[in-house]
């Protein structure tokens, strides 16, 4: 799925952007043996993407099986609706896809188990303890999910 990085421009994609996420979900639907590989998941997540100058950036992504059911609207007050959800500034996720897009997946800290462990930029919410297990347990799949911005080679629009 990933495809030569070397002359990607990181400043094309923005992780705040709902066509970014669909692009993603439309790359796992279409490699599920790669997936499968991860095992199967069941998790409803969050993104809450704090911007500088409005109210941010919500998503939801409905990861089922191995693929994404679908990526939804995130209103806030909905975080009892979902497993958990990711929460964080602008900076670090763009951060984070920057890297992606770079080397081809995330590398070193900027990994979302070492963003949430380190717990100072991204933070995982939950409204109980197994919520935030299912982060946990899927990881992988999820990290996956959004390392598939690597092989996505046009900008996506907000």
């Amino acid at each position: 799925m990933i495809t030569d990085v070397s002359t990607r421009d990181v400043s094309t994609l923005r992780i705040d952007s709902r066509g970014l996420l669909d692009s993603l979900a439309k790359a796992m639907n279409e490699h599920p043996a790669e997936y499968g590989l991860l095992g199967w998941c069941d998790l409803d997540l969050g993104l809450v993407v704090h911007r500088p100058d409005d109210d941010g950036f919500r998503a939801r992504i409905c990861l089922r099986g191995y693929g994404c059911e679908a990526v939804a609207d995130f209103p806030s007050g909905t975080e009892g609706d979902v497993d958990c959800w990711l929460e964080g500034d602008l900076a670090p996720w763009q951060s984070m896809l920057d890297d992606i897009v770079a080397n081809g997946r995330a590398t070193g800290l900027q990994t979302l188990s070492s963003q949430v462990l380190l717990g100072d930029k991204i933070h995982l919410r939950s409204a109980d303890a197994m919520g935030a297990d299912r982060f946990f347990r899927y990881n992988q799949t999820l990290q996956s999910f959004f390392d598939a911005a690597a092989a996505i080679g046009r900008p996506v629009a907000s």
